[in-house]
């Protein structure tokens, strides 16, 4: 990595308010990977750093995967580190900020990156979980000394909530698909023939053994009227039934229906 020219120092005569309305600007329309991108190099340019960086934390292995890495105006791809030994461990295992000023060469003598890299001062954050558990962390770096400075650090703190609530969205979005998932192969897989209709009793799925029961692809039955698939008599009680479930609590919406129901086949 070469050393970018030192106009000035890191956290030097920072405006809080554009720093933090570049941050807002860069990020407000990216999510995913596309937010962590942004934030690590907006962060970068606005406190005047060398390098900015936000990962994913593995507490199994100990290792933090950068899910965006910003450095001396380039990005860093597929980085991963193990955390033994380094800056990046005292966040993690102190769960709080960390900020080393200065000498981080001397503080860390066996991180080669730290000496190949020649930097001098670090401040890193840890994004948590809502139980407090570790996600990733955020941090900036620089070669130059990063004095402390109360006012760009609490600018760093609400863009470490930022990027830690972007990352609890994704673990949380990343789990519903994988349920998602699961229940679509249960449904698709099941003998017993499935169908699913909405409160205006319109049918919105069918698995493959309702697909061969009622005669019909589930592609071609989509928002048609269960009307077409059971006798009137069967209708009006599948209504009377779903209102039912409606009106019950959530973990109690299930019910036996004795006698089961009169369906038709898509060819009458």
């Amino acid at each position: 990595m070469a050393p970018m020219t030192d106009i000035a120092r890191p956290l030097d005569g920072v405006d809080e308010g554009a720093a933090l309305r570049r941050i807002l600007e860069g990020t407000a329309k990216e999510t995913g990977g596309g937010f962590f991108a942004a934030l690590v190099e907006n962060l970068a340019k606005a406190l005047n750093t060398h390098g900015a960086w936000v990962t994913e934390y593995f507490p199994e292995r100990r290792r933090l995967r950068a899910l965006a890495f910003w450095m001396d105006g380039e990005w860093l791809k597929d980085y991963e580190v193990d955390i033994a030994g380094s800056p990046c461990e005292r966040v993690i295992d102190s769960v709080q900020l960390v900020h080393f000023p200065d000498r981080l060469i001397q503080l860390f003598p066996d991180r080669p990156e730290v000496k190949e890299s020649g930097l001098a001062s670090y401040i890193g954050m840890p994004l948590l979980d809502n139980d407090q558990k570790i996600l990733g962390h955020l941090a900036v770096v620089d070669r130059r000394p990063m004095p402390p400075e109360p006012r760009v650090v609490a600018l760093f703190r609400i863009f470490a909530a930022r990027a830690a609530a972007e990352l609890r969205r994704m673990r949380i979005q990343a789990q519903v698909l994988e349920r998602e998932e699961k229940l679509r192969a249960l449904f698709d897989s099941a003998m017993d023939a499935i169908v699913e209709f909405d409160a205006d009793l319109n049918l919105t799925r069918m698995n493959p053994s309702a697909e061969e029961v009622f005669r019909c692809r589930a592609g071609d039955a989509a928002g048609q009227s269960i009307g077409r698939f059971f006798v009137d008599l069967s209708c009006q009680r599948l209504k009377r039934l779903a209102d039912e479930i409606a009106r019950r609590h959530p973990q109690a919406r299930s019910l036996w229906i004795p006698g089961g129901l009169q369906a038709v086949a898509a060819d009458g």
